[in-house]
């Protein structure tokens, strides 16, 4: 398991960027312990990013591979592919319709359900329980200051995996959970 999923509380800052998005991720001290970039698409230029293909990188400090989320066309459900560095398939993210409150479910390879993520009505809490109900992380979103909210679409997410969560796909999956709901939540209903 790498270094950076063995931390509990993951700060993800958006970084403001004209065409790409790109997301430093910070301990609780505010050092930086690996990024999140997003891949190169030309449909990004052309159709809303909740709906058209996306990639998503996770790398830690040193600029390794730790992780590559992929999305494909998607226009009422939308489902990011996590694969760890070596390509190998780790579990699927896929996006519940509802009408007021953000609902995401994860799924393993075999297609069981293994934990849901909800949020608030106001999408700023979001709370991922596991399979048995026990609420094994959370996702808020914290607050860049009113001319920054104002002029940006750079969020910044505190993400808080509970201590008990040992599996490497699964501590993956809820990091990469943060990039999902501004993805699919935020950016494009800004």
């Amino acid at each position: 398991m790498s270094d950076l999923l063995s931390y509990n509380t993951i700060i993800v800052n958006e970084k403001v960027r004209v065409l790409f998005n790109e997301y430093a991720l910070l301990d609780p001290d505010g050092r930086q312990i690996g990024c999140i970039k997003e891949g190169h698409s030309i449909w990004r230029f052309l159709i809303s990013r909740a709906y058209s293909p996306t990639s998503l990188m996770l790398f830690d400090a040193d600029g390794n591979l730790v992780a590559r989320m992929k999305k494909g066309w998607s226009f009422l459900h939308p489902t990011f592919l996590l694969y760890d560095h070596q390509g190998v398939f780790l579990c699927t993210i896929r996006k519940k319709f509802t009408l007021i409150r953000p609902k995401y479910q994860f799924f393993d390879p075999e297609g069981n359900e293994k934990a849901s993520l909800e949020g608030n009505w106001i999408a700023w809490e979001f709370s991922i329980v596991d399979d048995k109900g026990n609420i094994i992380a959370s996702i808020n979103k914290k607050w860049k200051g009113l001319m920054h909210e104002m002029f940006t679409t750079a969020d910044k997410y505190q993400v808080a995996i509970e201590p008990s969560v040992t599996d490497a796909k699964m501590r993956t999956a809820l990091l990469m959970a943060s990039c999902t709901i501004d993805l699919i939540c935020k950016e494009d209903n800004n």
